[in-house]
């Protein structure tokens, strides 16, 4: 992974609005497959692998593995689409039956989700793409390893437009925040190393931006959007609001040991790496209810559409809980979970960093 460490915190907002999905209790195991094959625990100790993810489309699954592997889970089967023979790091996007997957190398692939063949490929970067793509009408929005941001044809692969970042971070250590696109306002949100919020227009005008809090440089997570508030963790202790339109920092919310953060209906829910689970308002950062569960090592949140918090750890624990912080179940993995979770209309898709594949559907499906 070149001579620096890459520190994931990738949300379920990475999604479109349209693909979550209700989920219906209790979850059953439907299916359970090493996708590494037989010696995958030895290859996880040897390589450190992390899996890349899962992103659901309807009644499928696909589940990218670090090492290129790409399998699509339907009808209750498994099957390998394709292997991109090269590493893969970051969680991909699904847009119009297309995956969207940056690689270790510094390529942007398309795959065709219909007849899996390699849509197109470019070579972008001499770096890895370690920041999942967002999709903003059509376009590729894609934010490189030093903060450039560039939008690309979905189409072909071809760079329309690019904004240089002004600073270099020059460090060892990246933390990151991929960029979110607010289908509303038509504005692109995103984070940079040197702890700038950015918004940017469809013609990639830069329409402000913002240093959050002197001394701090770190983002820890998407841009979570609201209806008047675009909110960002920073450096694992705070949450700060601002005004989407303006660049206005109107609050801010200190918090202990930040873990993952997820959204839903403008309440922001956050997950302490200690087990506790704190929901606030995204309109004036105040504290709506706060709880210690105990649930330690928070590295996913998804949240379901009406309203379930899916959260995986690091032990390989995946709990599901109601928005008052009640644990309506609790499931024990193999391996631990640092990837995001996938909600689709049967159930969930989850991939550990052994290489196993779970697929749990709900109990108003056959299994």
């Amino acid at each position: 992974m070149s001579s620096f460490f890459v520190i994931f915190l990738i949300l379920e907002l990475l999604k479109e609005k349209g693909d979550l999905f209700s989920l219906n209790l209790p979850l059953y195991i439907e299916e359970r497959k090493n996708l590494y094959g037989p010696h995958g625990d030895f290859i996880n100790r040897l390589s450190n692998f992390e899996t890349a993810g899962t992103i659901s489309s309807e009644n499928v699954i696909f589940f990218v593995l670090q090492n290129g592997e790409i399998y699509q889970y339907y009808a209750s089967k498994f099957k390998k689409i394709i292997n991109l023979e090269n590493r893969v790091i970051c969680p991909p996007k699904l847009y119009n039956d297309v995956l969207y997957i940056g690689t270790a190398s510094g390529e942007l692939v398309a795959i065709s989700t219909k007849s899996y063949e390699i849509l197109w490929k470019q070579k972008l970067f001499n770096k890895p793409i370690i920041s999942p793509p967002a999709i903003a009408e059509g376009f590729i929005i894609l934010k490189s390893y030093n903060d450039d941001l560039l939008m690309i044809d979905s189409r072909n692969g071809e760079t329309k437009k690019v904004i240089k970042s002004e600073e270099s971070p020059g460090y060892k250590v990246i933390t990151f925040s991929p960029p979110i696109y607010d289908e509303d306002e038509r504005i692109i949100f995103y984070g940079t190393q040197t702890g700038y919020l950015n918004a940017v227009d469809l013609d990639f005008k830069i329409l402000w931006k913002i240093k959050l809090k002197e001394g701090y440089t770190s983002f820890t997570g998407t841009p979570i959007i609201g209806d008047e508030i675009v909110a960002i963790p920073l450096g694992g202790k705070y949450i700060v609001g601002v005004n989407k339109k303006t660049g206005e920092k109107l609050w801010e919310e200190e918090m202990k040991n930040i873990g993952v953060i997820g959204n839903y209906n403008g309440e922001i829910f956050v997950v302490s790496q200690d087990g506790v689970f704190t929901s606030i308002d995204i309109n004036n950062g105040k504290k709506i209810k706060e709880k210690k569960i105990g649930i330690k090592g928070a590295n996913e949140i998804s949240l379901s559409r009406d309203g379930k918090i899916i959260v995986g750890t690091s032990t390989g624990n995946l709990y599901i809980l109601n928005r008052d912080f009640k644990i309506l179940q609790g499931i024990k993995l193999e391996g631990g979970i640092s990837s995001p979770i996938s909600i689709y209309p049967r159930g969930v898709g989850v991939l550990t960093d052994t290489g196993n594949a779970y697929v749990f559907v709900s109990k108003d499906y056959d299994r």
